[in-house]
């Protein structure tokens, strides 16, 4: 057993190995094999396999550098879409008691406490002034 533990050892030692990235695709490749239980489809095999043979390509890579570029990639995406929902459930949490506006220069979505009249607001992000009509 000792000289199975060295040899992993061994080959193992550079590799990429275990990031956020490759649960992610071994999700979905789960999903491809839970999928593939109820859809007896070629298709749907012939991406399950080529899905499992990325990821374990790149578990075992030796090139770090690009692997982490690739999972930098996903955790940005990932940030994005989290973000993105997170911003939807505040929306209907606070529903009653914030307003949501978008800065007409610059896109950015402010969070207005609820007051009724016309307000004068000021982007934080670019600093622009604009009337909001609540």
């Amino acid at each position: 057993m000792d000289k199975f533990k060295n040899w992993l050892g061994r080959v193992l030692y550079g590799c990429n190995g275990v990031d956020a990235l490759y649960r992610f695709l071994l999700v979905i490749c789960l999903v491809f094999v839970v999928l593939n239980l109820f859809i007896r489809h070629p298709i749907v095999w012939i991406l399950q396999a080529a899905l499992l043979v990325v990821t374990m390509a790149r578990a075992f890579s030796k090139n770090t550098a690009a692997r982490s570029r690739e999972n930098q990639k996903y955790l940005s995406m990932r940030a994005k879409v989290v973000q993105f929902f997170k911003r939807q459930r505040n929306r209907i949490k606070y529903r009653k008691t914030k307003s949501y506006r978008k800065c007409p220069k610059c896109k950015c979505i402010l969070c207005l406490p609820k007051k009724k009249g016309t307000h004068t607001v000021k982007c934080p992000k670019c600093g622009e002034h604009f009337n909001v009509k609540i």
